[in-house]
């Protein structure tokens, strides 16, 4: 629930402190307890302010009489050097940050947390849309600049729904309309904030009362009646994306899925409405070129895909088919399976000739599977689980239309030792009868890969001694999935999951996925948990093939001022416990350690000599524009289906391999294509991908195992010798 602690306390602080300083377009501040001039302040500032004076959410400081105010020079630390940007000083770049927000700040903007948007725009039902940004000063690599480096602004865009700054009343009526209902409109309202117009009390919404000719609102203190034209939206709230309905959510989403084009004009537009060369900057003695950096792009070549027959590929996408008659690379061995259904369906029996034909087409063989029809779909756990333990299924396809049951029906695999489930939409199935599109592939691809086959291989016979397919390469997949509060805010005391891929089968294009539990929203990898994850990976090893000569491991999640910590803490450890526990008296094995990053503020786009902006080629390779004095490239292995492609940015922290950056980003290019569910190059290389999944995976069956009584608490202990395979595996040798 909020309160008034939920309050920007910061604009409290920027108004206080323009009443108490008079230095126009001389100063910045950081909104909290520093503020920087171009000029020497040498005398302390003083003054009392009444509380009555301000005019901004006053109620949100307790008590009454006056403020003291007092600034005085900072003598440990007097000045900051502009320059001292370019040799990668911390503070340099933070004031340079606030230059070029302050006149934004002081002409409509707002910043949450550290995105700032713009002006609202009207939407839908009364509501508003804001374009916001995120940005970043960058010290980046330059070869046209004098020493190498450029100062740089990395922005990306986007939209976000606001509730808007009016009267209460007026925002019911809007949104409620001729058809809306008072519950929907508290859903929508629930939990923002609004003042009293006449005292300027704060408030927090709780539900609208009476009708919807004569509302009235609920607030939460004491459940006390407000009249809704007494009060009035604070504004700068963001509508929280779990009070939308469902036809807003989706609206919400298609706001920032838009071509390159648009992608391109909205960075444009909000970049001109920062005003970046203004009074403030001039001030600062700083001018900034606001036209974008110019950068040298390689496309990296498309790879041989290899499968039983021949692979024709889309040159515009690089997403690949297999011809007529190839067939999968490793077949499956399904050895008793199932299809859970209503029995009202009376498709089902097409349904299973016609699978197993396409399952046949690829190569696979299989029996008849047991047909298991059902009254209803919404079982509990235990009533799922006889299902499958008295058949003896070792796979099951569960057939469903709306019912929720994903998240018990993967706790119920969790629990059952050598199962695998598979969900298929009532009308997926009804394609695959029909042969209307390509979803009969889709599934055969899905359970060939679910049951120990390969669907193909990529080659890399052409990048020599990072060929995977050698043997004596180990690719270790990363991530940490955090657990989130309502609307991914606030507090939980879910443990955080750790998801590990690694290739360790006989067949090293196999990655097998798993995940364990640690303390909730740490970031570094739980140094316990990765030793026993280490032991089944090796024990595979030892069994199925050679000691890797190469060790590759590829982290995801992590921010830039988290290197250090994954670089001197957690890839000490985890090196020091491989070579200790597998390679005593052996030739070590050379490491090579670099971070993903998907969601960063530098957007890449094509611009051909017409001025039209398109997003980047499948392939895509940018060696140039990355931080200096680290190891970084960008990469873009694919074509985006819906919106603008976003690259990633490698960063490589390790590399006792010597290997180059453009090997690296071939090697990073190659991972892309290793999923084995779509057929085309992903976002990201395979191994994290799969990482990501599984741990987000391990988050959902925790949630579902709390709300189905399989665990009573959190307690890190049981939580994982209930559902991490890791632990259970190390338990049980």
């Amino acid at each position: 629930m909020k309160s008034l602690k939920d309050i920007d306390l910061k604009q409290v602080n920027r108004e206080i402190l323009e009443h108490v300083l008079k230095l126009e377009n001389k100063f910045v501040y950081d909104g909290t307890e520093t503020l920087w001039t171009p000029e020497e302040i040498n005398d302390n500032i003083g003054r009392k302010i009444s509380k009555n004076e301000l005019t901004y959410i006053p109620k949100a400081l307790s008590g009454e009489g006056t403020l003291k105010i007092t600034i005085t020079p900072n003598k440990k630390n007097p000045s900051v050097k502009l320059n001292e940007a370019f040799s990668g000083k911390s503070t340099a770049k933070t004031v340079l940050e606030l230059i070029i927000s302050e006149c934004a700040l002081k002409h409509g903007f707002c910043k949450i947390d550290k995105e700032l948007f713009g002006p609202e725009i009207l939407f839908e039902r009364g509501l508003v849309v804001r374009l916001g940004c995120q940005k970043g000063v960058q010290l980046i690599q330059n070869t046209s600049s004098e020493n190498g480096v450029k100062i740089a602004l990395s922005i990306d865009s986007f939209k976000k729904i606001f509730y808007p700054k009016t009267n209460l009343l007026d925002a019911f009526n809007n949104f409620i309309g001729e058809s809306g209902s008072l519950e929907e409109a508290s859903e929508m309202f629930k939990e923002v904030m609004i003042k009293r117009i006449s005292s300027k009390e704060i408030l927090v919404f709780k539900e609208f009362g009476g009708s919807k000719d004569e509302p009235i609102a609920f607030v939460e203190e004491n459940n006390n009646e407000v009249l809704l034209k007494d009060l009035e939206i604070i504004p700068n709230q963001i509508v929280p994306v779990s009070n939308l309905c469902e036809e807003l959510k989706k609206k919400q989403g298609n706001l920032n899925i838009v071509d390159s084009n648009i992608k391109y004009q909205d960075i444009v537009e909000i970049k001109n409405e920062l005003q970046l060369q203004n009074p403030i900057t001039e001030n600062f003695g700083i001018t900034v070129d606001e036209k974008p950096v110019k950068v040298n792009c390689k496309i990296l070549p498309k790879p041989q895909i290899v499968a039983l027959g021949q692979i024709s590929f889309d040159d515009e996408t690089t997403a690949f088919n297999f011809d007529e008659n190839t067939r999968f690379l490793l077949l499956a061995k399904i050895d008793n399976w199932g299809i859970v259904y209503k029995d009202e369906n009376n498709d089902v029996d097409k349904f299973i000739e016609e699978i197993q034909k396409d399952m046949a087409k690829m190569g696979m063989e299989s029996h008849p599977p047991v047909k298991i029809p059902v009254d209803s779909l919404e079982m509990n756990i235990d009533e799922w689980t006889t299902i499958f333990t008295d058949k003896k299924l070792t796979f099951s396809l569960v057939i469903y239309e709306e019912e929720k049951i994903y998240e018990k029906l993967k706790l119920v695999e969790n629990l059952t030792p050598g199962l695998r489930i598979q969900e298929l939409k009532l009308e997926v199935m009804n394609k695959i009868i029909e042969k209307t599109d390509n979803a009969w592939m889709n599934l055969c691809l899905k359970i060939n890969i679910n049951n120990g086959g390969l669907n193909y291989r990529v080659s890399m016979s052409d990048l020599d001694v990072l060929d995977i397919n050698r043997k004596n390469i180990l690719v270790i997949g990363l991530d940490v999935s955090h657990p989130t509060g309502k609307d991914h805010l606030g507090q939980s005391n879910q443990p955080s999951v750790v998801g590990i891929t690694s290739n360790y089968s006989a067949n090293p294009n196999i990655f097998s996925s798993e995940f364990f539990y640690q303390t909730s929203r740490k970031e570094m990898i739980d140094e316990e948990g990765f030793k026993k994850s280490m032991k089944i990976v090796f024990e595979k090893l030892q069994k199925n093939r050679i000691l890797p000569d190469y060790i590759f491991i590829l982290r995801d999640g992590v921010s830039e001022n988290q290197y250090d910590m994954v670089n001197e803490k957690e890839f000490k450890f985890m090196e020091k416990f491989i070579l200790e526990e597998y390679y005593k008296n052996k030739e070590k094995p050379r490491f090579v350690l670099m971070i993903m990053t998907k969601k960063h503020n530098t957007r890449h786009f094509l611009k051909d000599e017409s001025g039209n902006v398109q997003s980047l080629s499948p392939g895509s390779f940018i060696e140039e524009g990355t931080k200096k004095d680290l190891t970084q490239f960008y990469i873009a292995a694919h074509k985006s289906v819906n919106g603008t492609c976003q690259s990633i940015l490698v960063t490589i922290l390790v590399n006792k391999s010597d290997i180059s950056k453009e090997d690296a980003a071939k090697f990073i290019h190659r991972l892309c294509y290793f999923n084995q569910t779509c057929m085309k190059p992903i976002s990201l290389p395979d191994p994290v991908y799969l990482a990501d999944s599984i741990a987000r995976h391990g988050k959902l069956v925790c949630t579902a195992a709390k709300e189905n009584g399989k665990i009573t608490d959190y307690d890190l202990e049981k939580v994982n010798s209930t559902l991490s395979h890791i632990y259970k595996h190390c338990q049980n040798a």
